[in-house]
């Protein structure tokens, strides 16, 4: 449970946050938005079976509460532009934006972040043997170079 409470703390995620469950089952990453909902008693927002990875435009706008998401460098790659203007433009209700499980995606990121963009954007890091993510380091306008 070390991930949980950093997060819950880190993020300062409580019983209003709402989090999309956009990670396999088979990725233990998984575990952190289950958890963090559980002990939260915060809204788990689990997205139709066909919608690869639980992450798309319609979905977004779907549930516009979703502030909490962490995804894979592939899956990001995957979205259609629509879906990434929406996730790192201004009416974005995303505040945390997780990527992790593979080299962290500098050049997408890129070209979407700006100053204006209010997700923060973290890339997060760890083995199985850590229980999910080890590290955490945030991205912003400033840092991205």
């Amino acid at each position: 449970m070390p991930n949980i409470d950093d997060f819950i703390q880190r993020f300062s995620l409580t019983q209003n946050s709402s989090i999309l469950f956009s990670t396999c089952l088979g990725f233990d990453p998984s575990m952190v938005e289950l958890f963090l909902s559980i002990k939260l008693g915060a809204q788990l927002i689990i997205p139709p079976r066909e919608i690869i990875g639980g992450i798309s435009h319609s979905i977004l706008k779907k549930f516009e509460k979703i502030n909490f998401v962490q995804t894979t460098p592939a899956l990001l790659q995957c979205l259609s532009t629509n879906c990434l203007n929406f996730i790192f433009g201004p009416n974005s209700s995303i505040e945390f934006l997780l990527i992790g499980g593979e080299n962290f995606p500098l050049n997408l990121i890129r070209r979407y972040i700006n100053c204006s963009t209010k997700t923060r954007i973290f890339n997060v890091y760890g083995l199985t043997e850590v229980s999910c993510w080890a590290s955490c380091f945030e991205f912003n306008c400033e840092n991205i170079g």
